[in-house]
């Protein structure tokens, strides 16, 4: 870039964002598309070693080393990562380095859920520069990711649990919530976890008028299931905008990702539906009709 001018992404091909321990530097990632900055002096050693491709795709994309001139990077090793499909990675299992392309459904706080069109996963990222991304609201729905690391389970929810491993690559539409029922999550979760769905003439067992709160459980039913074996979730303040809203009266719509919270095994059970944007849950119209003085009933 010419001196004096900032950083931009127009006719740029690709950029990577190094220091030598130094602070995040959030505007210059914002800037050329990143979210990960690399410290060049991680082993303590940057006078003698420099930024390579990792020979491990376990530790990340790059990785400070010796330098090997006319030969690869710290020697023979693994090489790239290959991008898989999300249901591929899903059946991968836990403890497992994967590498998966998604767009992004839902973001707030601590998650993010990203998916394809085979399926969908979850990215817990507590800091770092994605986290900060996700807090300034650039993480969006609609924005394309490239995730590596590892998958782990937390009460057989399953999830990339990490620091900054993710790259935006592009932008798309955001896929549209898949119809679905209580009985079908009941019955099929998994399938469908970590999935943005919708509901449709959902009752919730909660005094409507009162706020919903975060971190609480709510029991719902359809016309396919009262058996409350899925139940409605909102999640703690900093990841819904939903505590607060007003609990609708009658049946409503709800928008959420599939999520599970089952302690036992073999974890079949639990299912959630994580409400998060305060658009996930409305009201319904109800029907009417005229009655022979022209009144509505």
């Amino acid at each position: 870039f010419p001196t004096g001018t900032a950083a931009t992404t127009t006719d740029l091909i690709d950029a990577v964002v190094y220091g030598t321990d130094d602070p995040t530097d959030t505007g210059l990632l914002l800037a050329l598309g990143q979210t990960t900055q690399y410290d060049e002096d991680e082993n303590g050693a940057d006078d003698t070693e420099s930024l390579q491709r990792s020979p491990d795709p376990g530790t990340g994309p790059f990785v400070a080393l010796a330098p090997t001139p006319g030969a690869a990077p710290g020697g023979p090793g693994p090489g790239p990562i290959t991008l898989v499909t999300i249901a591929e990675a899903r059946t991968a299992g836990t403890g497992t380095t994967v590498a998966v392309r998604g767009t992004v459904t839902r973001s707030e706080g601590d998650f993010t859920y990203i998916q394809d069109n085979t399926g969908a996963l979850a990215i817990r990222q507590t800091a770092g520069a994605f986290a900060d991304f996700v807090a300034i609201n650039t993480i969006q729905p609609g924005i394309v990711l490239e995730v590596t690391g590892e998958l782990s389970e937390f009460n057989g929810f399953l999830q990339i649990n990490d620091e900054d491993l993710a790259e935006i690559v592009g932008a798309a539409d955001v896929p549209a919530p898949q119809l679905v029922t209580l009985a079908q999550l009941a019955t099929s979760g998994e399938a469908f976890e970590s999935e943005l769905v919708a509901l449709t003439s959902v009752a919730i067992d909660a005094t409507p008028g009162a706020a919903f709160e975060a971190s609480t459980t709510y029991q719902i039913s359809d016309r396919t299931s009262t058996a409350n074996a899925v139940s409605l979730r909102v999640p703690n303040a900093d990841d819904t905008e939903v505590d607060g809203e007003m609990v609708p009266e009658g049946s409503v719509t709800i928008v959420g990702i599939v999520g599970q919270f089952d302690t036992s095994d073999p974890r079949t059970e639990g299912y959630q539906i994580l409400v998060i944007e305060d658009s996930d849950v409305n009201p319904e119209a109800v029907d009417s009709e005229s009655g022979p003085d022209g009144s509505l009933t």
